[in-house]
């Protein structure tokens, strides 16, 4: 009897508190993840492109009264968002979260980098030695080579070394005849002498040959070093 009056007990308790006719008081719980300011995502896809070309840049922040600023040029945007961008020259965005008094702030990088070959190739002086070495990266580009003038049987040329010092080179670069004298005219007719130093501009071109090929520059500028 005693057991049967223990388990209705225990029923009728289970019934008040389901039926909310009880003042247990149950705590709310916070939503934190709503509320706490955390910049998840800052990233800038791809990090490296040509200038010219575009970018995403995107972020993810959470926090329900984050404010969220980007620098260069971006200003105020939302909680989450993206940004196609083109800048011309390697950039660091700076995105800064504010909560309150609470600030926090991250950063990306993209990298721009020369879009033209021509530009690229005239940064770095060749020897005709290094140029020879690596002829095939260097066909159908504009390039800058250095080199002693040189006449051999095949017309005008550069060598690595003076002909004094190797009077029959092993390695030359041709120079495309017509295209010198026409580079030497614009120069102001400069006399080019054998045994002297020039610096020469234009296009590698490979001639093919009835066995094999040969190849030229096409000159467009020559100046003395």
């Amino acid at each position: 009897m005693k057991k049967m009056i223990i388990l209705l007990s225990i029923l009728i308790l289970v019934s008040l508190i389901f039926s909310g006719c009880t003042d247990i008081n149950i705590p709310d719980i916070s939503d934190d993840l709503t509320k706490k300011m955390t910049i998840v995502t800052f990233t800038v896809t791809p990090s490296i492109i040509e200038a010219g070309s575009t970018a995403n840049l995107s972020w993810v922040v959470t926090g329900s009264d984050t404010i969220v600023n980007i620098d260069n040029g971006i200003g105020k945007v939302g909680l989450i968002g993206n940004r196609i961008i083109t800048p011309s020259e390697t950039t660091t965005y700076k995105l800064t979260a504010t909560n309150g008094t609470s600030t926090k702030d991250a950063t990306t990088q993209i990298i721009v980098t020369s879009n033209t070959n021509e530009e690229n190739d005239n940064k770095t002086v060749l020897t005709v030695g290094e140029l020879m070495q690596n002829i095939d990266s260097y066909i159908g580009k504009r390039i800058t080579v250095e080199g002693y003038y040189y006449i051999s049987i095949n017309g005008p040329s550069l060598v690595s070394a003076t002909t004094v010092s190797n009077p029959n080179p092993v390695t030359w670069l041709k120079l495309d005849e017509t295209s010198f004298n026409s580079a030497k005219q614009e120069a102001g007719n400069i006399t080019v002498s054998s045994n002297l130093k020039y610096r020469v501009v234009g296009f590698l071109e490979k001639i093919p040959l009835p066995i094999g090929f040969d190849v030229k520059i096409i000159v467009e500028s020559i100046e003395a070093v």
